[in-house]
C-alpha cells in the first residue's frame, strides 16, 4: 500500500475565527495589487468622502467660529452621518482634514512655512494661515474623534491633509515642507499608529504639474516628492496603507510605472469624473474607458487603487456651477460633474469590475444619501429624490451588492503579544520557539537569529526597532547538507541534529553568521544586506556553541561544553590557534563573547534543566578570566530555565540581554532582561531575579504592537518566513504556481512513519501571554480530490509524542484518520489510531490545537 503522507502543518493561525477585541474593524494590508485582510482575504472598499466644514455641510451643524464648542456640535452631527452611511453599505470614509479647523482667523498671522508660496494663491492651495498649534490641537479633538466614530461604525477612514495642492509644484518647495510636517505630526500620534491596520493616509489632495527641484519635467519628479514623506511615516511608527497621488488632478500615473513609491503598504489614490479618461455621456465605451484608464494609471497593475473623488448627475433645468478648475457646468442634479448612470456610470462602473482592485469614495455624503432626510427623519434614503441615473441610487444598489464581495473579514481574536500597549512587555517577548538567541544592533535596527536545527530554510533572522516587537526578516541557511539524513531519505533523518547556537556580528558593512552545523560541517555566511543574498563558506572543522568577536584584525571565537576554548581565525575565517580558557564547568556552553570596557566576556550558560547563566571576564582574550554567576539555577526555590543568550545595548545606552526561555512541550522561548552594570559585572534582572513585566527599552525608535505572521494563502513566492520544511524538501514534489492561491504537494515519494515523510511544510506554535489555558489552534483547507490509494494529507502537532488528523483514501474511499505515535522508539508508548468513514467532495478544513498550558493537544 503507497502510504505517501502530505502534510501541511503547524500553527497556520494561533487564534479563533471570531472578531478582534481592540479593534473595530479588520486589519488591512497590500498584497501585490490587491488590498487584502489578515487573512489574506482580497478586500474592496466603497463610500464616501465628507468634510468637517460648516460651509460643506450647509450650515447642519451651525455657524460661527471654529471653536471647542464648535467642535462639539460637529462630532454631534458626524455621529449621525456615519450611522446612515453604515446602513447605506459604506465601509470607508475619506476625512478632509478641512482647513477651516487649522487656520488661524487673525488677519496677522502668517505660516512661517508657507515664504515660498506664489502670491495670489488662494482658496484652499492657501496656507498662509495654516497654524501649527491648531493643528495639532484638532487632531486630537475633531479629527481623531472622526476616525474613531467612523470606524465604530465599521468604516476604515482614509485621511487627506487640510487644503488641495497649488497648480504649480517641484521637489522640496514650501508645500513639499508643509505636507512632510503635516504627515510628521499625524503619523506621530499614537493612537492612529494604534489604529494603522484601519487608517490610511492619502498624501495630498490633486497635484496638478509637479517638476523636479531644478524645475524641470522630470519622470522622477512625482517619486521624489513624496518618496522622502512615505519615509517620514514610516521611521515614525505608522505601517498602515499610503495612498500616493498622481498629477493632473490626480489623473496621470504614467511616471509611477518607471518610479513607484518604494517600500510595504503602498497604493494609488485617483479621481474620475465624467470626460475624464476618455468617457462621457457622449463617448461612454466600456473599454474605451478600460483601455484609457490603464493608459493613464498603470498603476493598477501592480498596486491597489481607490477613487477617492467621483459623482455624477445628469442635466437638469436650471443653474449651473463653476468646478475647482474655474470650468462651467452645465447644471445637473447637485454633483460636480455631470453624466448618466445608464451611459457613463455603466462605462465606469465597468471599469471597477474589470481591474478589481479598484476602492472608491463619492466626493461627498450628499452624492449619496438624502443629508436632510437622514438628519429630519433619521431614514437613509438615496440621494437626488433616489434617481436611477444620478449617482445616490446607483452607488446604493452597487454598494449593496458589493457588500458581501471581497469583503474584510475579522482579525483574530488572540494574537500572541508581548507588548503590553501601555510602555511594559511581557516575558517571553516572543511567546513560540526561537531557541538559543544571538542578537546583534545595526544602527537603529536590531537583529536576532536562532536555531533551527533540521528545518530549512533555516538559521531564522528576525529585526526589530524595540526588541519586544518582531518581525521577520531573513532565512540565510537554504541547506546544510545533502546527507541522506538531512534529505530523510533510506530511512535516516536528521532530528535533534543540524544547525544548533550560532553566532552573529557586523564588521565592515557585512553581517557574519557562524553556523555550529554538527556533523554537517562547519560555515559562515556573509550578506551587506540581511534581507538580500548571502553567501555560505564551508570551514575546515566546527565551533561548538561559538561567540563570534571582530577584534583588532582577527576573529575570536569562544566555543566548547564544560571546557571553553578561545581560537583565533583571520578575517577570512581561516584558523590559526586555539586555547582552553575556561576549564571544568559541568555544562557550561553557549558561549557569546564581547569586547566592553577594558574586560573581554564570555557570556555563557550552565545548560540542563534546571539552567543558569554565568559571565566570565578578563583583560587578556586568553585569560585568566573570572567568573560570576548571574542567574541561578534555583531562584527563590523554583527551578530556573532563563539562560543561554546574548547582550546589547541600545543607542540610548540601555544594556539589555535576550535569554531563551524552556517552557516545555511548545519550546524554548526568548525572554527580554534589563542590565545595569555594576564595577564592571552585568546584573541582570532585579539582581538576578529575571523580570515577568518591565518597561519597554528606549531605543529612540518607535514601533508598532505587532505579532509575527502565521497565517498564510499561499498567494505569494516564495514561501513566508513562518515556513520552513522538516529536513531537505524534494522541491519537485511542491509548487506555489500549478494553482494559484494553493500550496501542491505531490506524492513525491512512500513513507510508513510521518517522522520520515518528505515536505511536511511546518511552523512554530505560539501560546499566549494572556491565558495560559487558551488553545493555539491551527486549520488548514485541503482540497483531496487528487489523492490516491493509500495517500494521507493533513495537520499534525509535530513533537515527541505526535498527534495528526488526516484524510486517507482507503479500498478506494476517504476517511478521516487521526493518531498517535513517537519520533524516536519509546516502548513504553502505545500508538494509537482511530478511522471515520466521511463523504468529502472536494474540499476539507482540517483543525488541531495544543493549549499551552496543559501541553495537551
Amino acid at each position: 500500500m503507497r502510504r505517501l503522507i502530505l502534510f501541511a502543518w503547524a500553527v497556520l493561525f494561533a487564534a479563533g475565527m471570531s472578531a478582534q477585541v481592540e479593534k473595530p474593524l479588520p486589519t488591512l494590508h497590500v498584497e501585490g495589487k490587491w488590498l487584502c485582510d489578515t487573512h489574506g482575504n482580497h478586500v474592496v472598499l466603497h463610500g464616501v468622502m465628507d468634510t468637517p466644514s460648516m460651509y460643506f455641510n450647509n450650515g447642519r451643524w451651525g455657524w460661527g467660529e471654529y471653536n471647542d464648542d464648535a467642535a462639539t456640535r460637529c462630532l454631534n452631527y458626524f455621529e449621525k452621518i456615519f450611522a446612515g452611511l453604515e446602513k447605506a453599505n459604506c465601509d470607508v470614509f475619506r476625512l478632509h482634514m478641512d482647513p477651516a479647523w487649522t487656520n488661524d482667523p487673525s488677519k496677522s498671522y502668517v505660516y512661517s512655512g508657507s515664504v515660498g508660496q506664489p502670491e495670489g494663491t488662494g482658496g484652499e492651495a492657501d496656507i498662509s494661515k495654516f497654524n501649527p498649534t491648531r493643528y495639532k490641537k484638532f487632531l486630537t479633538s475633531v479629527y481623531w474623534p472622526l476616525m474613531q466614530k467612523a470606524m465604530n461604525h465599521k468604516m476604515y477612514v482614509v485621511v487627506r491633509p487640510p487644503g488641495v495642492c497649488p497648480g504649480s509644484l517641484k521637489v522640496g518647495d514650501y508645500y513639499n515642507n508643509y505636507l512632510m510636517y503635516v504627515w510628521d505630526i499625524f503619523s506621530q500620534n499614537a493612537n492612529i499608529k494604534k489604529y494603522a491596520g484601519q487608517i490610511s493616509i492619502e498624501l495630498a489632495n490633486e497635484p496638478v504639474s509637479l517638476k523636479n527641484a531644478e524645475g524641470q519635467d522630470d519622470p522622477k519628479a512625482l517619486h521624489d516628492y513624496f518618496q522622502p514623506i512615505v519615509d517620514k511615516i514610516r521611521s515614525n511608527g505608522f505601517s498602515g496603507i499610503i495612498w500616493a497621488p498622481g498629477t493632473g488632478w490626480q489623473a496621470n500615473y504614467t511616471s509611477y510605472a518607471e518610479y513607484p513609491i518604494e517600500g510595504a503598504n503602498i497604493g494609488y489614490a485617483v479621481h474620475d469624473y465624467t470626460g475624464w479618461y476618455g468617457c462621457s455621456d457622449s463617448h461612454p465605451d466600456p473599454q474605451d474607458k478600460i483601455k484609457q484608464f490603464y493608459k493613464q494609471v498603470p498603476v493598477v497593475d501592480f498596486a491597489p487603487v481607490i477613487i477617492t473623488e467621483v459623482d455624477w448627475s445628469p442635466k437638469k433645468e436650471g443653474t449651473g456651477h463653476y468646478n475647482e478648475h474655474g470650468e462651467w457646468v452645465e447644471s445637473n442634479y447637485g454633483t460636480w460633474s455631470t453624466g448618466s448612470t445608464s451611459k457613463w456610470g455603466k462605462a465606469y462602473k465597468a471599469c471597477l469590475d474589470y481591474y478589481g482592485n479598484i476602492s472608491m469614495t463619492l466626493s461627498g455624503t450628499h452624492c449619496l444619501i438624502d443629508v436632510d432626510t437622514l438628519i429630519n427623519k433619521n431614514k437613509v434614503v438615496p440621494a437626488f429624490d433616489g434617481y436611477e441615473e444620478a449617482c445616490g441610487k446607483a452607488c446604493m444598489d452597487w454598494y449593496a451588492e458589493y457588500y458581501n464581495v471581497d469583503w474584510a473579514h475579522p482579525d483574530y481574536k488572540n494574537i500572541s503579544l508581548s507588548d503590553q500597549g501601555t510602555g511594559r512587555y511581557k516575558n517571553p517577548v516572543i511567546f513560540a520557539d526561537f531557541p538559543d538567541p544571538d542578537v546583534i544592533r545595526v544602527d537603529d535596527t536590531y537583529y536576532m537569529v536562532s536555531t533551527t536545527m533540521h528545518l530549512f530554510p533555516g538559521a531564522t533572522i528576525l529585526k526589530s526597532k524595540d526588541l519586544v516587537n518582531w518581525e521577520y526578516c531573513a532565512q540565510p541557511l537554504e541547506q546544510l547538507s545533502t546527507k541522506d539524513r538531512y534529505s530523510l531519505l533510506n530511512g535516516e533523518n536528521a532530528y535533534a541534529a543540524g544547525m544548533w547556537a550560532c553566532s552573529m556580528a557586523y564588521h565592515n558593512g557585512k553581517f557574519h553568521l557562524l553556523i555550529n552545523g554538527n556533523d554537517a560541517g562547519g560555515f559562515v555566511l556573509t550578506a551587506t544586506d540581511p534581507e538580500g543574498r548571502w553567501e555560505k563558506k564551508a570551514l575546515p572543522r566546527i565551533y561548538y556553541d561559538p561567540g563570534m568577536l571582530f577584534d583588532n584584525g582577527k576573529v575570536y571565537v569562544a566555543c566548547g561544553i564544560s571546557n571553553i576554548y578561545m581560537c583565533e581565525l583571520d578575517q577570512n575565517f581561516n584558523f590559526i590557534k586555539e586555547q582552553k580558557v575556561i576549564s571544568d564547568k559541568d555544562g557550561l556552553e553557549g558561549s557569546h563573547l564581547y569586547k566592553i570596557g577594558d574586560y573581554y566576556y564570555i557570556y555563557a550558560t550552565y545548560g540542563g534543566w534546571p539552567s543558569g547563566q554565568a559571565v566570565f571576564r578578563s583583560k587578556n582574550i586568553f585569560g585568566p578570566y573570572e567568573e560570576k554567576v548571574l542567574l541561578e539555577k534555583y531562584i527563590n526555590n523554583s527551578p530556573n530555565t532563563i539562560h543561554q543568550g546574548a547582550l546589547v545595548q541600545t543607542q540610548t545606552g540601555e544594556w539589555w540581554t535576550i535569554l531563551q526561555q524552556d517552557l516545555g512541550a511548545m519550546g524554548r522561548m526568548p525572554n527580554l532582561q534589563p542590565v545595569k552594570w555594576e564595577n564592571d559585572w552585568p546584573v541582570v534582572g532585579n539582581k538576578g531575579v529575571p523580570y515577568t513585566i518591565y518597561s519597554n527599552p528606549k531605543t529612540g525608535t518607535a514601533s508598532p504592537r505587532t505579532g509575527l505572521p502565521t497565517n498564510d494563502n499561499f498567494r505569494s513566492y516564495p514561501l513566508g518566513m513562518q515556513w520552513e520544511w522538516n529536513h531537505n524538501p524534494d522541491d519537485g514534489a511542491w509548487s506555489l504556481f500549478e494553482r494559484q492561491g494553493w500550496l501542491r504537494l505531490r506524492a513525491g515519494s512512500i513513507s510508513n512513519r510521518l517522522t520520515q515523510a518528505r515536505n511536511m511544510l511546518t511552523q512554530r506554535i505560539f501560546a499566549f501571554h494572556d491565558k495560559a489555558s487558551t488553545a493555539s489552534t491551527g486549520t488548514v483547507r485541503l482540497d483531496v480530490r487528487n489523492l490516491q490509494e493509500g495517500d494521507r494529507a493533513g495537520i499534525c502537532i509535530f513533537q515527541d509524542p505526535y498527534a495528526a488528523l488526516a484524510v486517507e483514501v482507503k479500498d478506494g474511499k476517504r476517511q478521516l484518520v487521526w493518531w498517535q505515535d513517537t519520533l524516536r522508539v519509546d516502548n513504553s508508548f502505545t500508538p494509537t489510531q482511530k478511522a471515520h468513514t466521511v463523504e468529502i467532495d472536494s474540499v476539507i478544513y482540517l483543525r488541531a490545537a495544543i493549549t499551552y498550558g496543559t501541553s495537551k493537544t
